[in-house]
């Protein structure tokens, strides 16, 4: 064969390797970064919502219980995975159970369709229609949900009561004041949270009435937490702005406790979402994600897009929470973004969210104590029920909280008393 040949088969051979390796860096790239985007949120996750927790079992002689079976197991989340009520009907939606897959997960509420001023006090400052905001309390505590208030005073004087609407200066100061006095003195140490205007659209409700309500809210119930809210600004045009302006009620002493943050996530959100974190992230405030919407992803398994977001909220320790808007768990209206069906069962985004919460990210786990009765567990921060089992039989449970932002190392003895029973060798642990 002539030299010449034998050169352009080589070259063609080369020519042709080089296009097969470029095409499987970029067929498998995707993959590997997602891959490794996944590694690092569980990395995180990890690290912020997790502790590593130290037992020490003692028998009834003070000795070490080597030999004794601890059981772990979690009973609700830190983590406030919450809806908001919907404005009319039952402040529950009828499909509502518990212990059923999906709405198990939930752990709280927000009132913020039920509590617009101007729909509490729609005649006057003496009106105060409050008959269902204590139904929506009732059931949320009759469900063992905790529950936010939603914002104090809308951020826009269009939605201010009409009777208020011409009200300026110590005219409305007054109002303001007595409507605070109102809500905060009476709620104020039962609800989980409370949003004043992050970004007032009015100058009568800027950052000064802000402030003043703050300060008032502060001697009616001291503790209670406020935060600013910036609507749908997660994300999107609004991220910016908003970062902004909780930079500016910071430096003028507003006094706020957290954010309020609502997003409207649709398909290929990650990149803005991951941007927009970072933003929020370097304000060093803790937050909350209310209202909730993420839209499924049509270039994307069903319930995909939610994954992936709620990976990524998980994994930002500075987030306290997530409340979807009330149409996610309504069993009507737009079923790109509903988390069940018509009868209640969860639809494939409802799915994911019971995997996530219920089972990945929950403790459920069983350790044998060592050499003086030692033993741990890695556990997500929340409430527990340990159950301990000695060598003896003899069994005993007991609560345990485990909750973020303790520091130093997690040291829990478990000791029995006198309550405690012995089970019968055929009938395994007896919990009490």
């Amino acid at each position: 064969m002539p030299e010449n040949i034998i050169v352009l088969r080589c070259r063609f051979m080369l020519l042709f390797a080089g296009l097969l390796s470029g095409f499987w860096t970029w067929a498998w790239a995707p993959g590997a970064a997602a891959d490794e985007v996944d590694r690092e949120l569980d990395a995180r996750i990890r690290a912020h919502r997790q502790a590593e927790v130290s037992f020490v079992v003692l028998g009834r002689e003070d000795q070490g219980a080597e030999g004794a079976v601890v059981e772990v197991q979690q009973e609700s989340h830190a983590f406030r995975v919450g809806f908001r009520m919907a404005a009319d009907g039952p402040p529950l939606p009828a499909t509502f159970d518990p212990d059923a897959p999906g709405w198990r997960v939930f752990n709280a509420v927000s009132l913020a369709e039920r509590t617009g001023w101007r729909d509490l006090q729609p005649q006057g400052p003496a009106d105060f229609a409050g008959r269902r905001v204590r139904a929506a309390l009732t059931e949320a505590a009759r469900a063992r949900l905790a529950a936010r208030w939603g914002p104090l005073v809308p951020g826009s004087v269009y939605d201010l009561p009409e009777w208020a609407v011409s009200l300026r200066g110590d005219d409305l100061r007054r109002v303001l004041v007595a409507y605070l006095e109102r809500v905060v003195g009476t709620y104020g140490r039962t609800v989980t949270g409370i949003d004043l205007p992050g970004r007032p659209a009015d100058g009568r409700l800027g950052f000064r009435m802000v402030r003043l309500l703050q300060q008032g809210a502060d001697a009616l119930a001291p503790g209670t937490p406020l935060n600013l809210a910036f609507g749908t600004g997660l994300t999107g045009p609004e991220a910016r702005p908003g970062q902004q302006a909780a930079d500016a009620a910071a430096k003028q002493f507003v006094g706020h406790r957290g954010l309020t943050l609502g997003a409207l996530l649709g398909p290929s959100s990650d990149d803005a979402l991951d941007a927009a974190l970072n933003g929020w992230r370097t304000l060093g405030l803790p937050g909350v994600v209310e209202p909730l919407t993420v839209n499924d992803d049509p270039a994307l398994d069903r319930g995909e897009n939610l994954r992936r977001v709620l990976r990524r909220l998980f994994a930002e320790p500075w987030i306290q929470g997530v409340y979807f808007d009330a149409s996610a768990v309504a069993t009507k209206g737009d079923q790109s973004a509903a988390l069940f069906e018509t009868a209640g069962d969860p639809t494939a985004a409802g799915r994911v969210l019971d995997v996530l919460f219920a089972q990945t990210w929950w403790t459920q786990v069983g350790v044998t104590a060592g050499p003086g009765g030692r033993a741990a567990a890695r556990v997500f921060y929340g409430r527990h029920r340990v159950t301990v089992t000695l060598p003896d039989a003899t069994v005993f449970t007991t609560a345990l909280w485990v909750g973020p932002g303790e520091n130093g190392p997690r040291t829990v003895v478990l000791q029995p008393v006198s309550e405690t029973v012995r089970a019968e060798p055929s009938a395994g642990p007896v919990v009490r």
